[in-house]
């Protein structure tokens, strides 16, 4: 009988220590940056305490003669056996007449012209998109800095493009391409 409950005992030990070996960790998106060690693969890095969430929705708002629209919305991306959460941003600029300038509402998940989340900030008070435009090539591209304020009710966006070219021959008269987005503007939630 003592060899039986031996037995048993030890397996229980050993499928309960193969469990947690086998369980894939979680950080908390707001922990990401400041996490000590090299995540290991398998790792979602999640939004368990939704500090994304007063981002999404849709916003809009008015940027000298032109209407923006952002669409804001998660999703989980991984690579290299890493998850993570992050935000993308669709988007649509008319101008005052209602005319459609750019639109990236119904495009395909992996066209590049979807503003893609890069990282939470410091004490998860702004969050960072890659933004690449249709003249990338030439300049037409940058990081978001975008910041939620007055109760949820406004968006702040930081512009900061990064006007790096390849080569200036493929460029419209071989000059940077002007940006979509000014340095700042400010979008209410709808």
């Amino acid at each position: 009988m003592k060899i039986i409950l031996l037995i048993i005992t030890f397996l229980v030990t050993w499928t309960s220590q193969s469990q947690i070996i086998n369980i894939d960790p979680i950080i908390p998106i707001e922990d990401y940056e400041n996490y000590p060690n090299d995540i290991p693969n398998g790792t979602y890095i999640q939004d368990i305490n939704g500090v994304l969430n007063p981002y999404l929705g849709t916003w809009e708002g008015s940027i000298g003669n032109k209407n923006i629209e952002f669409q804001i919305y998660k999703v989980t991306s991984t690579f290299l056996e890493i998850s993570i959460d992050q935000l993308q941003i669709r988007y649509k600029l008319t101008n005052l007449s209602g005319n459609v300038l750019i639109n990236t509402m119904n495009i395909p998940e992996e066209d590049p012209l979807i503003i893609k989340g890069d990282y939470l900030g410091d004490d998860a008070n702004y969050y960072v998109l890659d933004y690449y435009g249709e003249e990338a090539t030439c300049g037409q591209k940058g990081a978001l800095f975008i910041r939620v304020f007055n109760n949820g009710t406004n968006m702040r966006i930081n512009f900061i493009p990064n006007p790096e070219i390849m080569d200036m021959n493929i460029c419209p008269n071989n000059q940077p391409v002007e940006q979509i987005f000014p340095e700042e503007f400010v979008l209410t939630k709808q």
